[in-house]
């Protein structure tokens, strides 16, 4: 009989002993594979993956290829060929000033305007302005290709291309007029002017020189004859004066000069005149002309009212240009070649006009030289 300790060791053995044959056994042949309990399930979509291959240096550098730029061919612009000047579609524009309107001045210059259409075949418009600066800004546009103007506004005109003079007007039977200077007759001066000839009898620089120091009387601050001129011959001459009196008219400057006292000696307009002999002075100064005298005066160097044009006009390289040019000229001459024609050019410039004389810009050399001799701006002498 076995004891019951040993019986429970005995199967203990035997259960161990079975356990490691059934590993054993279990190892000599393959595990049966595992039944799966079906799930749901979401299978995304394959994403694409960009992976740069390696590459040298230079192949990793972006190579940028240029679109070629495709210019269009241009379409030719066609420049209209311009209407000639003087034809209804580009007439020629004749410049007037007139500060102040003035119905008879105005129809007067429509009626030479329209004269001068119908004798040289241009059409010929008027175009009124107010002011001589005013005219210089449209001779400047090219708005304007005629026009008439004194002489220092000319010289400027001329000075910046605005203008080129074609004729001189005849005015009280000269083209032209000087200046002269005088003093009392008891100053102790000389004079240097022979009354019976009329004529100078030395230069100007021995009158001159004997004024130097002295107080002179000049007309105005925008005269040509009676301040520019006398101006620019002083500085000439190196005889400088004390401060000028502005007596504001010739006659004016005559009467300063009587006076004796305001002034030592005086500076007038000259040759178109005399201001000693104005009716006005004689009646109240009877014996002027033995009190004062002429100490000298110039040439007639200060031309008198112009016709100019535009310098297209003078473009001796255009054949119709020319030809306008000169048609114009000759139907000026014409209309003043009439005693109704003298009328007719004297009322619309409220000036006496007597005829026309052909002229050229070295006309005004001796005026041009005494304006930069002067040393004066020439702007305030603009209508003058």
């Amino acid at each position: 009989m076995i004891k019951p300790m040993k019986r429970f060791g005995l199967v203990l053995l035997l259960g161990l002993t079975g356990l490691l044959v059934s590993l054993l056994a279990a190892c000599g042949r393959p595990a049966p594979a595992p039944t799966a309990t079906p799930t749901a399930s979401f299978t995304p979509a394959p994403s694409l993956t960009l992976t740069a291959s390696p590459a040298s240096p230079a192949a990793l550098t972006p190579t940028v290829t240029a679109t070629p730029t495709i210019t269009p061919t241009p379409t030719p612009t066609i420049t209209p060929t311009p209407e000639p000047l003087g034809s209804t579609a580009n007439p020629l524009v004749m410049g007037i000033v007139l500060p102040e309107m003035d119905a008879l001045r105005e129809s007067n210059y429509i009626e030479i305007a329209a004269r001068l259409g119908d004798q040289t075949g241009a059409a010929v418009q008027v175009l009124t302005l107010a002011s001589y600066e005013e005219l210089l800004e449209k001779l400047e546009m090219g708005s304007v290709h005629m026009a008439w103007m004194p002489p220092a506004t000319y010289v400027y005109a001329h000075q910046r291309g605005l203008a080129t003079v074609a004729l001189v007007t005849n005015h009280y039977g000269v083209y032209a007029y000087g200046t002269q200077f005088m003093a009392r007759v008891d100053s102790g001066m000389s004079t240097y002017y022979d009354p019976k000839a009329d004529k100078v009898t030395a230069p100007g620089d021995a009158a001159m020189q004997q004024l130097a120091g002295l107080r002179p009387c000049f007309v105005s601050e925008t005269s040509v004859s009676g301040y520019l001129v006398p101006a620019g011959l002083m500085r000439k001459a190196s005889a400088p004066t004390r401060e000028p009196v502005f007596a504001q008219s010739s006659g004016g400057v005559v009467r300063a000069v009587y006076a004796k006292d305001i002034c030592d000696f005086g500076a007038t307009y000259a040759i178109s005149g005399d201001p000693r002999t104005a009716s006005s002075i004689l009646e109240q100064f009877p014996d002027v002309l033995s009190k004062v005298m002429i100490l000298w005066r110039t040439e007639a160097i200060i031309p008198n009212l112009n016709v100019s044009y535009t310098p297209s006009l003078f473009d001796n390289a255009n054949p119709a240009a020319v030809g306008l040019r000169s048609r114009l000229t000759a139907a000026l001459i014409a209309i003043a070649g009439t005693n109704e024609g003298k009328a007719l050019l004297s009322t619309a410039n409220d000036y006496n006009i007597e005829g026309f004389q052909e002229a050229e810009d070295a006309l005004y050399d001796p005026l041009r030289d005494l304006w930069l001799e002067s040393g004066l701006s020439l702007e305030p002498f603009i209508g003058q």
